[in-house]
């Protein structure tokens, strides 16, 4: 984060209508039984729009639903075919873990991860702290990146219990070698603090908004430094 180097993008589902929100496409995807059609393709869409768009080196975290890869030897076969297509570096795809899936099998998710990473990519746990990302799933799952929740970003600068939360979480995610990455940061007293603590990337509106454009600046209008993501 002491850089100021762009790291990575996250890459996000939207529709021309902004008035549909991905949430919504989701769920009436999930209604009609179409939701794992939905996610494949969006993670085509994402390492597709990598081309002459995002330099090698810098990575892209595309979220993904682990309830839609039954096996992942034949269910992520499309995607790995899609990698090779476009010609992308492996090692600049990160897989993430979508927040709204509620994980019961634990092995299952495992062995998803694993098959991300025998094809050279890299695996993310979204929203630690919260739902079924807790500490003790990162012991099980040893993802290489973790996101913490936004809820425990928010005023991190005065808030102790938070403070106690992130400290606790880049102290664990050291001994297991897990990169961590503050998401959500809207004010520059966030990510002031989470800079002082050492916290190893940086993701939010203080940093950049969305775009379908990414910037590769390391500077925004308001001469803002950008750090990690």
């Amino acid at each position: 984060m002491d850089s100021g180097d762009i790291y990575g993008y996250e890459s996000l589902l939207r529709v021309k209508d902004q008035s549909i929100f991905p949430s919504q496409l989701f769920e009436v995807a999930r209604k009609t039984e179409m939701h794992s059609i939905l996610d494949k393709k969006a993670r085509e869409i994402a390492i597709e729009s990598r081309t002459n768009r995002i330099p090698q080196g810098i990575k892209s975290f595309i979220n993904f639903l682990p309830s839609t890869i039954y096996n992942p030897a034949h269910c992520l076969k499309h995607t790995f075919q899609i990698v090779e297509k476009y010609n992308v570096d492996p090692y600049d795809l990160v897989f993430e873990v979508v927040e709204t899936e509620k994980i019961h099998d634990v092995q299952h998710l495992k062995s998803i991860l694993e098959t991300y990473r025998e094809h050279g990519m890299k695996v993310a746990l979204d929203d630690v702290g919260a739902g079924y990302s807790t500490l003790d799933m990162l012991s099980k799952l040893r993802p290489d990146y973790i996101k913490i929740d936004r809820k425990y970003i928010q005023d991190c600068h005065m808030n102790k219990d938070n403070q106690t939360f992130l400290l606790g979480v880049m102290n664990l995610a050291k001994d297991l070698g897990i990169t961590v990455l503050g998401e959500g940061i809207e004010t520059k007293e966030e990510f002031q603090y989470l800079k002082e603590i050492g916290i190893d990337l940086a993701q939010g509106y203080f940093i950049g908004k969305p775009s379908p454009n990414p910037s590769l600046l390391l500077f925004d209008k308001e001469n803002r430094q950008l750090a990690g993501l």
